[in-house]
């Protein structure tokens, strides 16, 4: 699932879920997943997607990084942050505030 990022680094923190920028260093995310239901109806009455861990990513410079939501398919009460990095892919995004 999508990710609507809401904590840098532990502040509380309002971005765009479209896309920001943010500076090539370490920082810890957190957020929210964010489910379309109208598109993908739940085939399961019952679920439900707890709270994550923070997630700690180097960011480097160049390229487009994308944060979801992620359960293995054992386990679907243990939901977790990931992210991938798609390199030399310029996106135009919004600047952090």
């Amino acid at each position: 699932a999508p990710v609507a990022v809401n904590r840098i680094d532990g502040e509380t923190r309002i971005v765009s879920a479209n896309g920001f920028l943010i500076e090539p260093v370490i920082h810890t995310l957190n957020g929210k997943a964010i489910l379309d239901i109208t598109q993908c109806p739940l085939s399961d009455s019952n679920l439900k997607i707890s709270s994550a861990a923070d997630l700690e990513v180097d960011f480097k410079p160049g390229g487009t990084y994308h944060v979801g939501y992620y359960h293995a398919p054992a386990n679907a009460e243990e939901w977790k942050l990931v992210v991938w990095h798609i390199e030399g892919i310029p996106v135009e995004l919004l600047p952090l505030d």
